[in-house]
């Protein structure tokens, strides 16, 4: 929950105030506190995005979504492309040693929070998003 909580905090004062679409890569359960994190300071999200390696997670992610944002489209996606296009906040939480998001994907002012790249050799990103971003 503490980590979650960092990630709705550092969303609510550095994406965009006007967000719409919210998107997940892992589905769990760092995912599903980042969700509720998320939806305290973003309640009025249109559509929240999941994709996960193992669809049952994935499915037990968007039903979780559709319970508390009974309002939001909840969309399970094929992959981290569909997931990533046009989001304005994406949240990662895998364990991957390789970049799953890459720069082309990435519209200008998402904001990301990157919870699995937390230890070295962990990464979720392309290096390039790190390097335009502000």
């Amino acid at each position: 929950m503490r980590t979650a909580a960092a990630g709705g905090i550092a969303a609510k004062y550095l994406a965009r105030r006007n967000s719409e679409i919210a998107s997940f890569v892992g589905a769990g359960v760092q995912a599903k506190a980042q969700l509720l994190a998320l939806l305290s300071v973003f309640p009025n999200l249109e559509e929240i995005r999941v994709c996960d390696i193992s669809l049952k997670d994935a499915g037990a992610f968007a039903a979780l979504a559709k319970n508390k944002a009974s309002q939001c489209r909840i969309v399970v996606v094929k992959n981290e492309v569909e997931a990533v296009r046009e989001a304005d906040i994406v949240v990662t939480t895998t364990p991957s040693k390789k970049p799953l998001v890459l720069d082309s994907w990435v519209s200008e002012g998402t904001h990301f929070n990157c919870i699995g790249a937390d230890a070295p050799l962990k990464e979720e990103l392309d290096p390039a998003i790190l390097k335009r971003a502000k």
